[in-house]
């Protein structure tokens, strides 16, 4: 990432496109030096973002868990 904007605004498209992946890869390749350099208006819209993605990845395991526990139920009904 370039600019603190095109970060932030490549947060935003994986936010509103649920896409726990791309958002996931944006926090992995976050470096220290490119937060150093980062003004306080950007770091707390980055912690925001931030918080979401974690947010979403949490919806997406709890999800995840519905669907292997309703997966358990079935197996469980055919065997």
């Amino acid at each position: 990432m370039n600019s603190p904007d095109m970060l932030l605004d490549s947060f935003k498209i994986a936010l509103v496109k649920k896409d726990s992946k791309l958002a996931f890869s944006l926090i992995e390749r976050l470096s220290l030096e490119q937060i150093k350099s980062l003004d306080l208006d950007t770091l707390l819209s980055l912690k925001e973002m931030i918080a979401k993605s974690i947010e979403l990845l949490e919806k997406e395991k709890e999800e995840l868990q519905s669907q292997m526990h309703k997966a358990k139920k079935i197996q469980k009904f055919l065997s």
